[in-house]
């Protein structure tokens, strides 16, 4: 994956760890430590999952749960970013500033790529939502028939989904 990413933008995907130096990763290691390629935050080693031969991956925890997401749907961090900017870091139906367990869902029309398919396709993106408008509002309406769609509120955010503004 890396490989192909280089040949067509040529860069690497990760590029903060090539800019860190096996020498230095060896004495964070030796001190316990380890440095997320993400948020370059230095933190234990404990903090970090292992790989097979029991080296620290590349991501902390939180930022390897993001980094997966992101993935998924095919978003990068520049248009993530620009879409949390763009619903002022709240969720795009109820405007809750804390989405539940400290992440934001991903919304995406089920209709364009399925609740299974590994990636999205990156363009049935909608926006962020907190887990109970994602799951339980949302999700609900949609299977609505059309005729009982009467919530100006979720018709304004599935007619014209934040997304479409940052979509490039």
């Amino acid at each position: 994956m890396h490989y192909l990413h280089f040949r067509v933008n040529g860069v690497t995907l990760d590029r903060a760890r090539r800019t860190r130096s096996r020498k230095y990763l060896g004495d964070l290691l030796e001190k316990g430590l380890w440095e997320c390629a993400h948020c370059r935050r230095i933190a234990s080693t404990d903090d970090f999952g292992k790989s097979a031969s029991g080296v620290p991956v590349s991501y902390c925890r939180p930022c390897a749960a993001l980094v997966l997401r992101l993935r998924r749907f095919q978003l990068s961090e520049e248009s993530y970013a620009a879409l949390l900017e763009l619903q002022a870091n709240a969720c795009a139906v109820c405007g809750t500033e804390k989405p539940d367990m400290g992440e934001w869902h991903i919304d995406h029309d089920h209709s364009c790529c399925g609740v299974d398919v590994y990636p999205t396709c990156g363009k049935c993106v909608r926006g962020l939502l907190c887990s109970n408008c994602n799951t339980r509002g949302v999700a609900w309406y949609e299977r609505l028939p059309e005729e009982l769609r009467q919530f100006p509120l979720l018709n304004d955010y599935l007619n014209s989904p934040p997304f479409e503004q940052v979509r490039v």
